[in-house]
């Protein structure tokens, strides 16, 4: 594959960022109880159990629990594990803002 940027010809690879850890998408996580879900406020307690040991900041109110800069493959994970149970609703975006540029 040729690149243009650095003039010169290289096998396929994926691209290497410099500041990716700053592009990656983060945010915040709420699981609310179902309506009429007996284990519901148990799932909340696993969950916010998980998410602790994950390293989140978990805050509960009631039936609600907010994990609070999670990043999107931990949410994901999650959403997985706890969403028969919950319903999941997050919100990530980039750490700092994305430049796009285009050609006029």
């Amino acid at each position: 594959m040729y690149d243009c940027q650095h003039d010169h010809y290289t096998d396929f690879s994926e691209p290497v960022f410099k500041d990716s850890a700053k592009l990656a998408l983060a945010g915040s996580l709420i699981a609310r109880a179902l309506p009429g879900q007996p284990q519901a406020d148990a799932a909340l307690a696993e969950l916010e159990a998980f998410a602790q040991r994950l390293g989140y900041r978990v805050e509960r109110n009631g039936t609600t629990a907010r994990v609070a800069d999670i990043s999107l493959v931990d949410a994901l994970r999650l959403n997985a594990c706890f969403g028969p149970h919950l319903l999941i609703d997050c919100d990530l975006r980039a750490r700092r803002a994305v430049r796009q540029s285009h050609i006029d």
